[in-house]
């Protein structure tokens, strides 16, 4: 797409899931070695991806940090998504 779509059609909730789902598994990948924050005693990892907004909780550390720059930079070479 060159530019943005209205929102009022049909297909662009699946223009959002179908990109949305490939960088959720290459953040599940494990040798980036990204590591969430993770919530009391539970294994849930916490990343919220809604609509055109994506956001990510991390521990605070930074060799994560670049990792995650890494994967972000590859989804948007790959993607044509700019990353803000």
């Amino acid at each position: 797409l060159e530019r943005s779509m209205y929102q009022g059609y049909c297909l662009v909730p699946y223009l959002f899931i179908f990109p949305m789902d490939i960088l959720d598994y290459m953040l599940d990948d494990y040798k980036y070695k990204i590591e969430e924050l993770i919530l009391l005693d539970t294994s849930r990892h916490i990343t919220s991806m809604f609509m055109d907004n994506t956001s990510l909780f991390l521990k605070d550390d930074s060799k994560n940090l670049n990792n995650i720059i890494e994967v972000l930079d590859i989804y948007s070479k790959a993607s044509g998504t700019k990353i803000n």
